[in-house]
């Protein structure tokens, strides 16, 4: 069944803002899912929806704080994930190259990670892993050595200001690597 979603003018500016079309429409359909999340879980319709942003610019339902949500898009795919806890989500290309930023995106134990791992993905992954930690901490990208990950297993945590989780989607589109964080402590 088709469903229409009212674009803010705020959104629609983001996404004239854009240069590209391509951004133009990842960023088109990152407002739907969100429309989607909000009527989901609130049961109120897509243009009752008011977004604020905390200190770091994260984006949550203004009048449904305890509804926690996140997007992330990269390439064909818009990937997001709602829930009553923190969540932070990240995809990227399996190809991306890793910005020059990430000499202050990963840590020791991260690079021992990454050498010891023989996966030419594994840079990728952990970028991903950290940024979706990040994000479900409603911090900036610049918190991203703030913490140490537990390499326990492809699955594991972390512990900071309270203790998160993440994940790494086995399910990712082919050529892509997601990733869920979600905090697992106390809110």
């Amino acid at each position: 069944m088709p469903t229409s979603f009212p674009i803010t003018e705020e959104r629609r500016r983001k996404i004239e803002a854009c240069k590209q079309e391509a951004d133009r429409k990842r960023s088109l359909a990152a407002a739907c899912l969100m429309g989607r999340f909000f009527k989901e879980a609130t049961g109120r319709e897509e243009g009752e929806m008011i977004l604020s942003y905390n200190s770091h610019g994260k984006p949550f339902f203004r009048d449904y704080p305890g509804v926690c949500f996140n997007v992330s898009h990269a390439g064909d795919y818009v990937f997001g994930a709602v829930s009553d806890r923190e969540i932070g989500v990240d995809i990227e290309k399996a190809t991306r190259q890793i910005p020059a930023l990430s000499d202050h995106a990963f840590t020791g134990a991260d690079r021992k990670h990454i050498d010891n791992s023989g996966d030419p993905t594994e840079a990728i992954k952990v970028w991903v892993i950290r940024e979706s930690i990040v994000k479900a901490m409603g911090l900036g990208i610049t918190a991203m050595t703030d913490f140490e990950l537990m390499w326990l297993s492809e699955d594991s945590g972390i512990t900071w200001g309270g203790a998160y989780s993440f994940h790494l989607m086995e399910d990712a589109p082919e050529g892509y690597i997601a990733c869920v964080s979600e905090r697992t402590g106390g809110r």
